[in-house]
């Protein structure tokens, strides 16, 4: 990953995709200050369930549930 990019993971459904960001996000959050994960398809609430499934910690993780652009960017920019 590099600072600043955008990162799209597909793949079939199931197969984990949305576990394995959420760690990632997570893993960036605690060593790097903070990360953005922005959802289109899962409320923030299920995210939360991930995140408290899977233990992870949650300092600096920020979820935004939102299909808008530039509701988004904004939220990447603040």
């Amino acid at each position: 990953l590099v600072p600043g990019s955008l990162v799209l993971i597909g793949g079939d459904p199931g197969i984990g995709k949305s576990t394995l960001i959420t760690e990632v996000a997570s893993h960036l959050a605690s060593r790097h200050g903070g990360s953005l994960y922005v959802s289109a398809e899962e409320s923030a609430q299920q995210l939360k369930l991930r995140v408290d499934r899977l233990g992870l910690p949650t300092a600096g993780f920020n979820v935004l549930s939102e299909t808008n652009l530039d509701i988004i960017l904004d939220a990447a920019e603040a």
